[in-house]
């Protein structure tokens, strides 16, 4: 008991991240079908004003500024941060920014209704979820989107290096927003996506 309770600690610093990024091991793989998925339920069109939250290097924030999309990318790692703006220089429309969203105070840019699309890809298991989402709920334009990928406790290998988020919570999600749809894009259903859109005041 006492280890996992070490580990678990362990896994929420800076320091396991830049560690981790150090090596190469940050991010999990964008696939051609989870581009493809993501594309076809949030409909990301060009002129959009996205957050980024937990981007890792950069390699889903690189994507979206390929359609055309206006990102911010943030991540409280210092050398996911260095790594992201060394790779992905060539994006006009794509700036990355140190920050942690549980300890820092919320950015002046991000003013109520300023942001079409927030992204949490594999990240919002280790943020005050309530807190952060309630933020996004103020963020968001009235159609804005909160999109979520995180692995699902019943169903992720023990393996897998990520924080996950049990059934419950993922069901309780859909509270507060008018509009909520869920796809999988692992086999077994152990990553899943939650696109919540339309945030309820």
């Amino acid at each position: 008991m006492i280890e996992t309770i070490r580990m678990v600690r362990e896994v929420q610093t800076p320091e396991y991240w830049d560690d981790r990024h150090s090596r190469g091991h940050g991010d999990a793989p964008v696939s051609a079908f989870e581009a493809q998925m993501f594309r076809a339920y949030v409909d990301p069109t060009p002129g959009m004003i996205a957050l980024d939250v937990g981007c890792g290097a950069g390699a889903f924030a690189s994507r979206l500024a390929t359609w055309g999309l206006d990102v911010l990318a943030a991540d409280f790692s210092h050398r996911a941060i260095a790594n992201a703006r060394q790779a992905q220089t060539h994006h006009e429309s794509l700036s990355f920014a140190l920050h942690d969203f549980n300890a820092d105070a919320i950015p002046p840019s991000l003013a109520p209704g300023s942001v079409d699309l927030v992204v949490c890809r594999m990240s919002l298991a280790y943020l005050d979820r309530a807190r952060f989402i309630g933020d996004v709920r103020r963020w968001l334009t009235p159609e804005g989107i909160l999109h979520i990928t995180t692995p699902v406790t019943e169903r992720a290998p023990a393996q897998m290096p990520y924080r996950s988020l049990g059934l419950d919570t993922i069901n309780g999600l859909a509270d507060g927003w008018r509009h909520c749809n869920r796809y999988d894009i692992e086999g077994q259903g152990a990553v899943t996506c939650i696109v919540l859109r339309a945030p309820m005041h």
